[in-house]
């Protein structure tokens, strides 16, 4: 993990915006349209060279590749993992749902209308493993053509994996968490022997709240969240936590998330995850994620916040800073 003594580092979510092009030739592949392996192959090589350069000259020290090989920050798990083979899920957003128009905008929206997530229906193992690599050569060579001095590479955790692909096969949700972390133990494994920085996206632990688990209590809420640490920390037992980030996310939609759990009732619990360091989103206007109450985190917590505004996310950057576990914790725009 990248420090500083002489001023704060900036990073970044993990998305970035594909080029046009690139954008049609990943949903007709999405769509089951014939797509030119070797030419799709070669354009998200040239793309990642590119966006890894325009983060440079923005000034970004932590760069990533743009996610640029993905059609989702979850959903490209389908095409790694075999035992996705079921009937597509669906999904309530709380907050969504008292607005219907606003709702059928959301996800109306062409890459999120595009996403595509089948059902869990057959035993889970790993399918592709070279597209892990393949991500990881690409951002070395355009880290090296960049001369950028650190990068991270992001990866759907066991959770979110769980809450977007709907479990119609294992006897129950723990055995099923467990099954997904052992597979993506293998993808995560890759990205750190390569020495990035590995970021686990986690919108399971904040953003599952008012989806997956809406008609749970706080309470169970929290024991269902500590479940899928523990999925998530047994899948990084061979990663040092100073090469771990994670990412806490409430949806990176365009809704009014007054349905969104407080960071208070659950930060305590986020820090049971291994990453040494977190980033989350800094501020919203109704202010449901600010709180001026005492922070849950044990006194010994040692990790390292990078706040953010939750504005569009190829716009967001980071500043990094210690969260001190004894604190009043409270987030601000």
């Amino acid at each position: 993990m990248q420090r500083s003594t002489d001023r704060f580092l900036t990073t970044h979510t993990g998305s970035l915006p594909r080029p046009d092009d690139l954008v049609r030739m990943m949903y007709a592949k999405e769509e089951g349209v014939p797509v030119d392996a070797p030419a799709l192959a070669a354009r998200i090589h040239a793309a990642v060279e590119d966006i890894v350069g325009k983060q440079r000259e923005a000034g970004v020290d932590i760069v990533n590749d743009g996610e640029v090989s993905k059609p989702s920050y979850a959903t490209y798990i389908k095409d790694r993992l075999n035992g996705f083979g079921g009937t597509g899920n669906t999904f309530v957003y709380q907050d969504l749902a008292e607005f219907p128009r606003l709702a059928a905008r959301v996800f109306g929206d062409p890459g999120r209308s595009r996403r595509k997530t089948p059902a869990c229906n057959a035993a889970i193992s790993v399918r592709d493993l070279t597209a892990a690599q393949t991500d990881v050569d690409n951002l070395a060579a355009a880290v090296r053509v960049a001369g950028a001095s650190a990068a991270f590479m992001s990866a759907a955790s066991p959770g979110v994996v769980s809450l977007f692909f709907r479990n119609d096969y294992y006897p129950d949700q723990e055995t099923y968490l467990q099954t997904i972390a052992e597979a993506m133990r293998e993808e995560y494994e890759c990205v750190a022997k390569a020495g990035f920085v590995l970021q686990i996206d986690c919108p399971d632990l904040a953003m599952g709240r008012h989806i997956q688990y809406a008609d749970l209590s706080l309470s169970e809420f929290r024991k269902r969240a500590q479940m899928h640490i523990e999925a998530l920390n047994h899948a990084l037992r061979n990663i040092p936590a100073e090469q771990l980030r994670l990412h806490l996310c409430w949806g990176n939609y365009d809704g009014p998330h007054h349905r969104d759990v407080a960071l208070a009732d659950i930060i305590d619990v986020v820090f049971m995850a291994k990453p040494q360091a977190i980033s989350l989103e800094a501020g919203r206007a109704c202010g449901r994620r600010q709180t001026t109450g005492p922070c849950r985190a044990p006194r010994n917590a040692n990790r390292r916040v990078a706040a953010r505004q939750p504005a569009h996310r190829h716009r967001e950057k980071a500043r990094f800073r210690r969260c001190d576990g004894n604190r009043a914790f409270r987030t601000t725009r």
